[in-house]
């Protein structure tokens, strides 16, 4: 599955998923003091040790660098890649092998405690891991963030949760389509798509009205991923949308389906 969103939306830049831009300007971020044993375990996957100093080295980064090096591991937990070493003040930058989806339950309080954090590739990192995880407690630790007050919280768990393919949350998912903070309501769309529940289509035939342009983009997207016959005619009135992208999205939406 292609992860088409980040942690702030606006106008799609490839064909095949609106492109999400960072909301917020990049703000350095403090190093990590940890408390919990470091010690490494003969676990497959990125124990807690390893995340620890994979979210610390984005953190400490600046903003480039770590949104290379996070896109550029975005499937090392799939695919047994390195990590290279990260640009930092300090020369001890890890060069880590995250083999394998996480199994280390230590962990998951870290990456949860990080779906909040200030800079947007951070939260990304941790929700892409959540996502990936190979424990039924991490995908409920996401649910539960799609709750959280901070908008930040909830934009990162609905990523996750997209990567995830977590069908059981749809229909919170569905609801954030009329949440408050547009860009919590963009990438509930995203996430909706990804999963492909058709169980809320009439929600994102509604976001194609949505004021934000932005979720109207993603709910054109994920209308298309679904090829729904219920979405042909609201599609077909979404080619007169006044933005560019939503008319882009909604055409190439009608040319998917049968």
């Amino acid at each position: 599955m292609a992860l088409a969103a980040m942690l702030a939306g606006a106008v799609p830049l490839a064909a095949q998923a609106p492109a999400v831009h960072a909301r917020m300007p990049y703000m350095r971020a403090p190093r990590l003091h940890l408390s919990h044993d470091m010690t490494r375990i003969d676990l497959p996957g990125p124990d807690s040790a390893q995340v620890a100093a994979f979210l610390g080295s984005l953190s400490r980064s600046e903003p480039m660098i770590c949104e290379a090096a996070l896109d550029g591991a975005q499937n090392v937990w799939r695919d047994r890649s390195l990590v290279g070493a990260l640009r930092e003040q300090s020369a001890d930058a890890p060069r880590l092998a995250l083999a394998g989806s996480l199994r280390d339950a230590r962990a998951l309080p870290l990456l949860a405690a990080h779906l909040g954090d200030a800079n947007p590739c951070v939260r990304r990192a941790a929700a892409r891991i959540l996502g990936d995880a190979a424990m039924p407690s991490a995908t409920e630790r996401l649910r539960v963030a799609l709750t959280e007050r901070d908008g930040r919280v909830r934009e990162a768990a609905a990523l996750g949760l997209g990567e995830a393919d977590d069908s059981a949350s749809a229909p919170a998912l569905g609801r954030l389509l009329r949440d408050g903070d547009p860009y919590v309501a963009r990438m509930a769309a995203w996430a909706l798509g990804s999963m492909a529940a058709h169980d809320q289509v009439p929600a994102l035939i509604e976001a194609l009205r949505h004021p934000d342009a932005g979720v109207r983009v993603n709910a054109a997207w994920a209308l298309g991923q679904m090829q729904d016959t219920r979405a042909l005619g609201p599609l077909t009135t979404a080619m007169k949308d006044s933005d560019a992208g939503v008319r882009r999205f909604a055409a190439q939406a009608l040319g998917q389906q049968d």
